[in-house]
């Protein structure tokens, strides 16, 4: 946390931020450290409750963490005239929310599993293992993470109507797909109790059921933001003054839709490659959705002016539909039932 408040100039100079919208992002960023302890802390707890079976109460508590983001966004931007600063403490405040109720429910004294750190020592095999199942999934976040620094620089090249639009429906759709990202948590700790106890049939039947349910949710959610893509921009950006910003956002929102459900079918992956230890494949769809599809066709649309912020939005949405097919790929081959994992 410390690091990021120091350096996020410097991280803003390099995603390619000048003048009065470097100062806006480092206001943003700066702020947004200061959720680290929080957000990590609420990990931890996610995945004692995901390794418990416990798969709801998790989910539960994202998407009151997300309706609280989207909630106090309008006001502390608006009402409070906080500009960008209401924004990112809107989102440190919700994650601040989530850890306490984490807390909070791993503390009950109904809940099975209690911490107890009297005569805590710690076990090299268990360590050994974490990094070993771990790292792949590690890198493919920091990854994933590095990669959106530099979509964020090229997204920041076509002007701050465009960075506002890109900003504003991504907090929709993860509002939207919160249920969705929940399946898949759930199929991680699901898929990987069957297959400890050598039911194969029972996670293979698991993933099919929560494909279901993760497309199901991603069509709903599409078709919602395609139908009633404008009253959801006027909700959020009640300026009329941004007529660029309204614009551009209705136009992601046009495109992001029909890539919902491909949008969940990611989460649905991602849950059964770490639910069975295969992280390397997780690590493969984290990282090559963005290095390998995405910059490079931004890269490609932009050299083309006619595109404009419509090849970033294609791009965006074909970059899962591409990286999905690799998912399918990995599991049609069953590269992910070899257990890494054994007891």
């Amino acid at each position: 946390m410390i690091v990021g408040v120091v350096t996020s100039p410097y991280i803003v100079k390099l995603m390619g931020g000048e003048g009065n919208f470097a100062d806006l992002a480092n206001t943003y960023l700066r702020i947004s450290f200061f959720d680290l302890p929080f957000m990590f802390l609420y990990f931890n707890i996610n995945s004692i409750m995901n390794a418990q079976g416990n798969t709801v109460t998790p989910t539960i508590l994202s998407a009151i963490s997300a309706f609280i983001n989207v909630v106090l966004d309008p006001v502390f931007i608006f009402t409070f005239n906080m500009g960008i600063a209401g924004a990112a403490w809107a989102t440190v405040l919700s994650r601040v929310v989530l850890a306490l109720f984490g807390i909070k429910f791993i503390f009950n004294e109904d809940y099975d599993l209690k911490p107890d750190f009297k005569g805590f020592k710690f076990n090299k095999k268990i360590l050994k293992e974490i990094v070993r199942v771990g790292l792949p999934a590690s890198i493919g976040q920091i990854g994933a993470s590095i990669g959106f620094m530099f979509l964020n620089g090229f997204i920041v090249s076509y002007g701050t109507a465009t960075m506002a639009a890109f900003g504003m429906v991504n907090r929709v759709t993860s509002l939207v797909m919160q249920p969705a990202m929940g399946v898949g948590a759930a199929l991680t700790a699901v898929v990987g109790q069957n297959l400890g106890s050598n039911q194969l049939h029972r996670a293979t039947e698991s993933f099919i059921k929560a494909s279901k349910i993760a497309l199901f949710i991603g069509i709903i959610g599409g078709v919602l933001i395609f139908v009633f893509n404008k009253p959801i921009v006027n909700f959020f950006i009640q300026s009329k003054d941004e007529p660029e910003v309204i614009i551009q956002s209705i136009t992601y929102m046009k495109y992001v839709a029909f890539s919902m459900p491909l949008m969940g079918m990611f989460s649905v992956f991602q849950g059964i490659f770490q639910g069975s230890g295969n992280t390397k494949y997780s690590m493969a769809m984290e990282v090559g959705r963005l290095w390998f599809v995405r910059l490079p066709m931004i890269l490609i649309f932009k050299s083309f002016n006619n595109f404009g912020p419509s090849g970033i939005w294609f791009s965006m949405s074909f970059s899962n539909f591409i990286i999905c097919l690799y998912g399918l790929w990995v599991y049609k081959t069953h590269g992910w039932k070899r257990k890494t994992i054994s007891a």
